[in-house]
């Protein structure tokens, strides 16, 4: 979490630092730059947030959840805090922002003179940039985080369905399947050669928040994995049919309708096969509900998830 917390400070240190990078020696152009660019109200400031982390953060009303991208997928965090912490990363930076210009403004009152340097010493604290001093002052208290957060919040807002259905990606370690595209134009069996080259950079415009716990890698020969198989499963119809059913489960392909049932002796390797899936899974894996396999009367909804 403190890693989160380190990037979203960074990434608003950079946005101010760009922002005071742009300056001119023409006073009165930097002047109105500075009034338009630099925010004074709670919806300026949240669209400025938005833009440092546009495709990167996502808030879902309905569960009180964010999902921020970690290089990968959108990873989901529970709870205010990352709308905290935006909230006082932009409050640190708008604070140095402010400052600079304050700098500018005594910079070039210095090179005036009499009542024309008091002028312009005064215009920057009791005209220009009033307001947004006043909002500096404002947004320091509790009610001000309290109202910011919320804009933040509100900016950032999806659709409660907007992470929903992604079973139109198989998201993996080292790049992206269109699914999609795959059954349209599949590949020959076992040409991992040819999936590879299909493979797409991760890309946080791309509604995702899973991932696979692996890489696609074409001329893996997994032997220990192999040896374990024909050990535990001598039949290799029966091996082949576990390869399909785990490789539909992953493509999303529902057509088998069929729920696997591993029987065998002590240590034949049920669990092993089962936990090794699991984790190859990653996100894609869990476990239904015990209601789900319950007879219930009426609707049972844990059964129709599952």
């Amino acid at each position: 979490m403190e890693e989160i917390k380190d990037w979203i400070v960074f990434n608003m240190n950079m946005r101010a630092q760009r922002w005071t990078d742009e300056t001119t020696n023409d006073q009165q152009v930097y002047e109105g730059y500075a009034m338009r660019n630099l925010p004074h109200s709670d919806i300026n400031a949240s669209r400025e947030i938005y833009a440092t982390f546009k495709h990167k953060v996502h808030y879902i009303p309905g569960s009180s959840a964010w999902h921020i991208w970690n290089g990968v997928y959108h990873e989901r965090i529970d709870g205010d805090l990352l709308a905290k912490w935006m909230c006082n990363a932009f409050l640190d930076s708008h604070r140095e922002m402010l400052g600079k210009v304050k700098e500018r403004y005594e910079t070039h009152s210095a090179t005036l003179s009499g009542d024309a340097a008091k002028k312009k010493k005064a215009a920057y604290s009791k005209i220009d940039f009033l307001e947004h001093r006043q909002y500096r002052d404002r947004i320091h208290g509790h009610s001000g985080v309290t109202g910011l957060t919320s804009q933040i919040k509100d900016v950032f807002s999806v659709v409660d369905s907007f992470f929903v259905d992604d079973t139109r990606w198989l998201v993996l370690e080292n790049g992206v399947l269109d699914l999609e595209d795959l059954r349209k134009r599949p590949p020959a069996p076992g040409d991992l050669r040819t999936l590879h080259s299909r493979l797409m950079p991760h890309d946080p415009a791309r509604p995702v928040y899973r991932c696979v716990n692996a890489k696609l890698i074409p001329n893996a020969q997994s032997p220990r994995w192999r040896g374990f198989l024909e050990t535990s499963v001598p039949n290799p119809s029966l091996r082949k049919f576990l390869a399909v059913l785990c490789g539909a489960a992953l493509l999303a392909e529902n057509k088998t309708k069929t729920i696997p049932v591993l029987l065998g002796g002590k240590d034949s390797g049920k669990t092993v096969f089962i936990d090794n899936i699991h984790r190859l899974s990653g996100g894609y894996g869990g476990q239904p509900s015990k209601t789900a396999l319950n007879v219930a009367q009426g609707q049972n909804f844990e059964q129709d998830q599952f």
